[in-house]
């Protein structure tokens, strides 16, 4: 990974100490560009976990940082990768593309449905850009949508695309308990302390929430199409989550 960063950076140094023309500056950026992606892609790193945005992936980066490793949130650092966007492929949250490195492990993380849906549900939770690579994704979702029903097919249908990227699935609200299988699947050392020092309460959209409306199974049914709120609960039950209001 280090040496992936320092060849292009060389290279780069040394043919732009020479004389070239305009045209062949051009030529020669795009090479570089095309190279710099090149290293990046031949890159493994040990980890990643997916999930739904919303699904406290901010947390569990806090508290894989906290315990002295380099991961990145909602991009690539040497040790993990912690976002929602790679659930659909080598792209950030608008949809532009990143550079693709391979991972030892890759992890799903999962929370309960209606906390997701309750975050996604908030007008100010994602931009019009974000519901875009969203959609472009899940062709499921229409755009005649009610914000709701969007909100649903998204935690469906973004859990089902990560499952077939996972090797291991857990629930985030129980992620401390966990800590011995995170160390015997990765082989590493973790501190439980320093992980319960950072607060679960960790949502960075919160600061910009307008709404605060609770989401209940009921409101589910009632706003839903019969079909999507059965898979939904039929997941939810997989999931292990109560499906009780």
């Amino acid at each position: 990974m280090k040496g992936a960063k320092i060849l292009p950076k060389l290279a780069w140094i040394s043919i732009f100490s020479q004389p070239l023309s305009n045209m062949n500056k051009i030529k020669t950026t795009i090479f570089f560009i095309l190279l710099f992606f090149s290293c990046y892609s031949q890159a493994t790193i040990p980890l990643a976990i997916i999930g739904c945005g919303g699904s406290g992936t901010l947390y569990t980066y806090k508290c894989l940082q906290i315990c002295g490793f380099d991961v990145g949130h909602e991009r690539v650092k040497s040790f993990a990768y912690v976002g929602w966007p790679f659930v659909g492929g080598f792209y950030n949250c608008l949809g532009r593309p990143q550079p693709e490195v391979k991972f030892d492990h890759v992890f799903h993380q999962v929370r309960n449905p209606l906390n997701v849906i309750k975050t996604w549900c908030d007008p100010s939770a994602a931009s019009f850009w974000i519901w875009r690579y969203i959609q472009s994704q899940i062709p499921e979702i229409n755009h005649s949508d009610a914000l709701i029903v969007k909100c649903a097919k998204y935690w469906y249908y973004w859990n089902l695309k990560a499952e077939e990227k996972a090797e291991w699935r857990y629930k985030v609200e129980d992620f401390i308990d966990l800590l011995t299988e995170f160390e015997c699947r990765l082989n590493i050392r973790l501190n439980k302390d320093l992980a319960e020092s950072i607060p679960k309460k960790t949502d960075q959209w919160d600061k910009r929430r307008q709404s605060t409306t609770e989401i209940t199974w009921q409101m589910l049914q009632q706003a839903l199409p019969t079909d999507l709120f059965h898979n939904i609960q039929t997941m939810a039950i997989r999931y292990e989550y109560s499906i009780e209001d």
